[in-house]
């Protein structure tokens, strides 16, 4: 915290105390040495001098402002002016208030107004200008620069509540938003934070307008919907009702394309969105127009929830199958198992319903966690980077690392529910006979199958004896039979099958993984109790439900443990009930990719002449075969044209599909290899795998692309493919990989 900073927290600290607060108090308050804060009281002793305040500071006492609140308030003032002064001499923040001021303006501003406004040369101000033209452009809105004519925003009303709301987000954090809106509320703006000098524009922008009376409005959907907004999204809708009524007193008002509008309708939240603007139109002298209705709508849609369930384009078993296939997608990832996590599964069934609709009505979201995201779970926003891909392929749009950050904060927390992120990687040891080459397909094997494992060396079994190497490992991995007493040894096949795989899983989870519904610390028994099974009484007993357990087990449970034991029970329950589901799931889905695609629906091919070609090329194998019409490979194209080439859904691979009424007749996949690869406009580039899928309906497929996630992961799969001699050899090296 910068000294200013923690000068002006203390004064406002101190101002809050009716009492004498100790010097100690206030170090931990402030995270300071007690030193420094009684040199910071010398400073705030200065400061207060002309004013009609007392600071006094006494040994056993501590210390004490006094004075009347209108004096307090005077130094506050003080305090403001003399940050603000030095707040907006850093590029950044000049360019959020030259923003701030845009954004309040209807008329051009002049460069010398600006100049004198920042306190800084026109020069300066250019620079400025554009970094301001560049994050504008960034939200399809343009900076209008004309000599003797000013700078001026200009763009649709749309596009200018977005980038207003986004300005808002960057200069101004969430939790801080929210206290500048309580604060509003009771008129004390002046003890604002002086870490943020946007205050006045934020009051400038919202206009004279009591958001008191709009929180009151927001709260009413909340009841209305059945839902809980969390803060953030409670206080962006807040924001939004407040823009829409400054902007229609400016008569700046919302046009929504008619079919969009038309489909908004359709909405139950359309119908709160109304009774939302009949609210408003009676509190602020404001018509509420049917288009600023349905923007209200889009935000109800968008937002993120605490609690309850939003309505979105996908049915709601469509919904929960992607949610299966992206949870799929992490496990195999990490090669572990989140089945049987049911506050997963929701968690991430709420958050996809908005995610949904934030895609279809094109509505921006930004996460102020994200690079702290990305660097504390860097794996696990690669791994949820794939998952996504799953929405991307459904949606034609590319998923924003925004997004990407909520979903991996929701795999983070299911991952550390079973101590992933905390349990170190297992350290092995491979002991092969067979020579390097065979020793480093084996290594390569194991990486691709396990992020569990760590690869400590390769030696002979000579090698192995006496080695310090015993002291670092944790178990050995051994292509040949060997016996140790010091590590345990896991025979496997050189080229790791498929038992091999579950022989390692297997002993993974039974050394890292704790099984069992209760507490792992062990209970004192008393001398006449004697020790319970509870797996025993729970396997025979499996019809019971979970209270009636409980009456089998309440005679060797303490009487307060009894509720604790009791939702352990049920969660126990639930979770054997999902992991039974998925492991039917996984029984039934060998060979998804496969089942999709056949032998002569994949061509290898040297080079395309462009991405187009290359779509026609790889649609038509499934063409040949009659199982899409014409139209469907035009659409395709056409749906690259339009949107743009979000099927790119990894390095060097595409996805490509049309809609299911584009003359689609039997479900299936094909697929182009292009040796040299083709540009598709995209980071992604050279693209050399083309997938083309054809789906019949919104689920079937699903697994399917869940293998082509896992393809997407596997390096060494790919480059093989590309090495591949002929179609028959490429087919061998997918069944190989998808028929384990």
């Amino acid at each position: 915290m910068k000294k200013s900073t923690r000068l002006f927290e203390l004064y406002k600290y101190l101002v809050d105390q009716k009492g004498p607060v100790s010097i100690q108090v206030l170090s931990e308050i402030l995270d300071v040495s007690s030193r420094t804060i009684r040199y910071d009281l010398n400073e705030i002793e200065d400061l207060i001098q002309k004013y009609e305040l007392k600071l006094t500071k006494k040994p056993n006492f501590g210390v004490l402002l006094e004075g009347e609140a209108e004096e307090q308030f005077k130094v506050f003032a003080e305090f403001n002016d003399f940050y603000n002064s030095r707040h907006f001499r850093s590029a950044k923040m000049r360019k959020y208030l030259i923003l701030y001021r845009l954004f309040q303006k209807k008329e051009p501003i002049l460069i010398f107004e600006l100049a004198d406004l920042l306190d800084v040369s026109s020069t300066t101000v250019s620079k400025d200008l554009d970094q301001v033209e560049n994050w504008l452009t960034k939200k399809n809105l343009a900076l209008i620069r004309r000599r003797n004519y000013g700078v001026q925003i200009e763009g649709a009303e749309i596009d200018i509540r977005h980038a207003m709301k986004s300005l808002l987000n960057e200069s101004y954090e969430t939790g801080n938003m929210i206290e500048l809106l309580n604060k509003s509320n009771k008129k004390v703006d002046f003890k604002s934070r002086l870490e943020h000098g946007y205050d006045e524009e934020i009051k400038n922008l919202l206009g004279e307008l009591n958001l008191e009376e709009i929180e009151s409005v927001v709260k009413m959907a909340e009841k209305e919907l059945s839902i809980r907004f969390t803060d953030s999204a409670f206080t962006g809708l807040i924001v939004h009702v407040a823009f829409a009524i400054s902007r229609l007193l400016a008569e700046q008002d919302i046009k929504i394309d008619p079919e969009r509008l038309k489909m908004i309708k359709k909405k139950n939240e359309f119908e709160i969105a109304r009774k939302i603007g009949a609210l408003l139109e009676e509190k602020f002298p404001v018509e509420i127009p049917k288009d600023e209705i349905g923007f209200i709508t889009i935000h109800l849609l968008g937002a993120k929830m605490r609690e309850g369930k939003a309505s979105s384009e996908l049915k709601e078993d469509e919904l929960e199958y992607l949610v299966k296939e992206m949870i799929r997608v992490v496990e195999k990832y990490f090669s572990t198992s989140l089945a049987g996590d049911q506050k997963l599964y929701s968690g991430l069934l709420v958050h996809l319903q908005a995610i949904v609709n934030r895609i279809i009505f094109n509505l921006p979201i930004q996460n102020p966690l994200l690079e702290d995201i990305k660097e504390k779970y860097s794996e696990v926003f690669e791994a949820s980077k794939l998952a996504a891909r799953l929405i991307q392929s459904e949606f034609y749009v590319e998923i924003s690392e925004d997004e990407v950050g909520y979903l991996t904060i929701h795999f983070g927390a299911a991952l550390e529910r079973i101590n992933f992120q905390k349990r170190k990687k297992a350290k092995v040891a491979i002991v092969c006979s067979s020579g390097v080459g065979t020793t480093n397909l084996l290594e390569v094997r194991l990486k691709n199958e396990f992020k569990a494992i760590e690869i400590v060396d390769s030696l002979s079994s000579l090698d192995l004896e006496d080695n310090e190497i015993l002291k670092e490992i944790d178990f050995v991995i051994s292509t040949i039979p060997l016996s140790l007493e010091a590590k345990d040894v896991i025979e496997v096949n050189p080229f790791l099958e498929e038992n091999d795989i579950e022989k390692i899983k297997d002993y993974l989870q039974q050394r890292k993984m704790e099984y069992g519904i209760f507490n792992e610390e062990k209970q004192k028994v008393s001398s006449e109790q004697k020790p319970v099974d509870y797996e025993s009484l729970l396997a025979e007993n499996t019809g019971l439900e979970p209270e009636e357990i409980i009456e089998l087990l309440r005679p060797f449970l303490d009487k307060e443990r009894i509720p604790a034991a009791l939702e352990k029970i049920r969660d126990y329950f639930a979770a054997e009930k999902m992991k039974r589901e998925a492991g039917t799931d996984l029984k039934d889905r060998k060979k998804d990719l496969l089942k999709l695609l056949k032998r002569d629906q994949i061509k290898i091919i040297e080079r395309a002449a462009d991405w187009k070609e290359a779509i026609k090329e790889a649609g038509s194998l499934l063409l040949a075969k009659d199982l899409i019409e014409p139209r469907y490979i035009k659409r395709m194209i056409e749906i690259v044209e339009d949107k743009g080439p979000y099927i790119a859904i990894a390095p060097e691979i595409c996805l490509a599909h049309a809609g299911i009424e584009d003359g689609v007749k039997e479900s299936a996949i094909s697929l182009l290899v292009i040796k040299k690869g083709i540009k598709l406009g995209h980071q992604f580039d050279p693209i050399k795998f083309i997938f083309v899928l054809a789906p019949i309906d919104k689920k079937s497929h699903m697994p399917a692309l869940t293998d082509i996630m896992e393809f997407a992961n596997n390096r060494k799969l790919m480059d093989d493919l590309l090495a591949a001699e002929s179609e028959g050899a490429a087919y061998k090296l997918l069944q190989n990989n998808f028929n384990k």
